[in-house]
């Protein structure tokens, strides 16, 4: 089984690989080799307190747990009878077929495109036939309307929303981004699984659009059609849509957690970021690219939002 899954500092630094059981996480406390549940088999015992010490008060840090990618996992939960978890999950099937049962629910069949709403405190099971790919991430519910609002997905059990190429990407970019320990990180990652659960709300509820739906959808389209445009100006797009800057600016922010124009920001520093980190292009091809006539400039803006200098990214986006 190939999986991909994210150990915190301490962990790491103690040596352990990805899908390597710790010895905290071993009957006889590491002094056997044998399991003690099948949570070994991936990275879910790294222990929530272990979060990286100089992020570990920030809010973003305590809400998203972990984020994690199985390929080609196989059946372990339902032979341990199943689960009930202290904090949210969410499981989303691309590959492979299998079953979900819950308090709630009856046995469901699992398919391509399945999401698993798994709440804390409910018992659930699941297993694939065979094996499946799964990308998962464990979250504190109670830790996610104070901050993006009322967007995570609440209906519980196995949803259909179909193979999703934006959500797997998205889903692909969270796991990237978190955790690491760049300075900004989080801030990024935050953006990222903001734009997630959105997907996720969106795909879940599938309903007609309400009015507010339909402008923040437009706005955060026309956000990034700008991420390029050093002349973007909110304003211009609360007149697009017939709205009050001043009732735009307070309905955006309400919905998304920042202002339109922090927003933006943040989409061309991500930009930049991927650029640095993907693509061979320099500092200055990178400032130029997203329109900056000054390289220093950029360099200012970019070392204030990520909290490293873009060269040094470039060099190493780890750091």
């Amino acid at each position: 089984m190939a999986v991909r899954a994210n150990w915190d500092r301490k962990g790491a630094s103690q040596g352990f690989r990805v899908g390597q059981m710790p010895p905290s996480c071993m009957a006889g406390n590491g002094r056997s080799a044998k399991p003690a549940c099948p949570w070994t088999r991936c990275a879910e015992l790294v222990r929530f307190e272990q979060m990286f010490d100089r992020e570990e008060q920030h809010p973003f840090a305590r809400m998203l747990q972990r984020v994690g990618i199985e390929v080609g996992k196989k059946p372990y939960l339902g032979a341990f009878g199943g689960r009930v978890m202290g904090v949210s999950a969410l499981s989303y099937v691309t590959q492979g077929t299998g079953w979900f049962a819950s308090s709630d629910q009856n046995r469901q069949t699992v398919v391509p495109g399945t999401l698993l709403v798994q709440p804390e405190g409910l018992w659930h099971s699941h297993d694939p036939d065979t094996q499946w790919t799964e990308y998962w991430l464990i979250y504190r519910s109670d830790l996610v309307e104070p901050l993006f609002g009322a967007i995570a997905p609440t209906q519980i059990g196995a949803r259909s929303i179909g193979v999703r190429p934006e959500l797997i990407a998205l889903w692909d970019d969270l796991y990237a981004a978190w955790p690491a320990f760049a300075p900004g990180s989080l801030e990024r990652a935050c953006l990222l699984a903001h734009r997630l659960f959105f997907a996720l709300s969106a795909a879940l509820n599938a309903q007609p659009a309400t009015v507010e739906d339909t402008w923040l959808r437009s706005a955060d389209s026309r956000i990034r059609g700008c991420v390029r445009d050093p002349a973007f100006e909110p304003e211009h797009i609360a007149r697009d849509l017939d709205l009050p800057y001043h009732t735009f600016r307070r309905d955006f922010r309400r919905a998304m957690g920042v202002a339109p124009k922090q927003y933006w920001l943040r989409l061309r520093m991500e930009r930049a970021a991927e650029c640095l980190a993907n693509t061979g292009m320099s500092v200055a091809e990178t400032a130029t690219y997203l329109g900056y006539e000054d390289p220093c400039y950029f360099t200012r803006v970019f070392t204030r939002m990520l909290g490293v200098p873009p060269g040094r990214y470039r060099r190493d986006p780890s750091v």
